[in-house]
């Protein structure tokens, strides 16, 4: 069908090579972008961990009286909300729970960090939101660990809270893995809308989307993305932690190009060239000899 069309798009560039090199079919790289950017106040977060503590205790104050007033990340004091002194960092990952998505280098990973962290180093609580065949796998997998130091909860959210939540965590971790090493996941889009830097699984083409010490960090196995939570958060809260603080700026500037500036600049111009235009007749009658319009044959666009 590729074939057909006067003009292709594919999400990727190394897409676009490998229709190029293996079919000579010329495809137009149009990556995904956010369509809607999430920022979060800090009193709109506080609220968000109030409302989902009912369901998902971890994310309420540790002490046993039941105030709103006080979450695992937050606190209000005389009208005023802010972060809480010596606070966990949350970590976010999605996911369908499939087996292309191997959660054990997660885990694994947190094993790492709860070992091996310092005084210097936040607890961490780690949300993984989704629904799939293999959650309740995991689910047994994670009820058998004992952490001093993370708490690992399982989510499902309503759709206008995932926004919402992943635009309130520190970090979101990406292990979706292409095997064909042309596509991107659309997940770290979404964490790079929201505003947060993300340590994603490498593969081929992750370089069109992760810049490693940019906008986030790449990995290879669990104990490479354990190394970065010890890296990433250490000290942090203060001043002297300036990694999560650049990745931040890094995604900043992914958030300057939105959808709609890839469309006009990649999509647009193809567009603007939809018709093909066929003189038939003299330009002053405005119609062919067939006593059609000039506007031509609309292109055909995959």
């Amino acid at each position: 069908i590729f074939r057909l069309a006067d003009d292709n798009f594919c999400v990727t560039n190394a897409m676009s090579c490998d229709l190029n090199d293996s079919w000579y079919i010329k495809a137009y790289s149009l990556h995904d972008r956010p369509s809607v950017l999430t920022t979060m106040s800090i009193r709109q977060k506080h609220n968000l961990f109030n409302r989902l503590k009912a369901s998902y205790p971890v994310f309420g104050s540790n002490s046993k009286v039941d105030d709103d007033s006080v979450t695992a990340f937050t606190k209000e004091e005389d009208g005023k909300v802010q972060q809480l002194i010596g606070r966990p960092a949350l970590i976010i990952s999605s996911t369908s729970w499939t087996p292309d998505e191997d959660f054990s280098v997660l885990l694994s990973a947190l094993i790492k960090y709860d070992q091996e962290c310092t005084t210097d180093h936040p607890d961490i609580v780690c949300a993984i939101t989704g629904n799939g065949p293999q959650k309740s796998y995991y689910q047994g997998k994670i009820a058998e660990l004992k952490f001093s130091h993370v708490r690992i909860v399982t989510c499902w959210l309503e759709p206008e809270d995932y926004p919402k939540l992943l635009a309130a965590s520190d970090l979101g971790v990406s292990l979706h893995f292409s095997s064909s090493g042309l596509d991107l996941p659309m997940k770290v889009v979404d964490m790079f809308a929201a505003g947060i830097p993300v340590c994603a699984r490498n593969f081929k083409c992750l370089k069109e989307l992760v810049i490693h010490g940019k906008n986030g960090c790449v990995f290879d196995d669990s104990d490479h993305l354990g190394r970065q939570f010890l890296t990433m958060f250490k000290k942090f809260g203060s001043k002297q932690n300036k990694h999560l603080s650049i990745l931040r700026s890094g995604v900043e500037h992914f958030r300057k190009l939105p959808w709609h500036y890839h469309w006009r600049h990649v999509a647009l111009p193809i567009f603007d060239d939809e018709y093909v235009f066929k003189d038939y007749g003299s330009e002053d009658e405005g119609t062919s000899q067939f006593g059609q319009s000039n506007l031509g044959t609309p292109r055909n666009m995959i």
